[in-house]
């Protein structure tokens, strides 16, 4: 029973990490907009919303 609880739990956990690491690498992507208005964030918007789950 403790070597399933184990497993289970590391598996959590390596999960868990490749889920950061592919969040991390999607948000690199993103670049900021060249004016510094609000404005021009309005057409990023498809791509912000992307990144909200579900």
């Amino acid at each position: 029973m403790r070597e399933e609880k184990t497993t289970a739990d590391r598996l959590a956990a390596f999960s868990d990490a490749v889920f950061a690491v592919i969040v991390t690498v999607m948000v690199l992507e993103l670049t900021a907009p060249d004016q510094p208005a609000f404005s021009a964030l309005w057409p990023l918007w498809p791509t912000a919303i992307s990144y909200a789950p579900p």
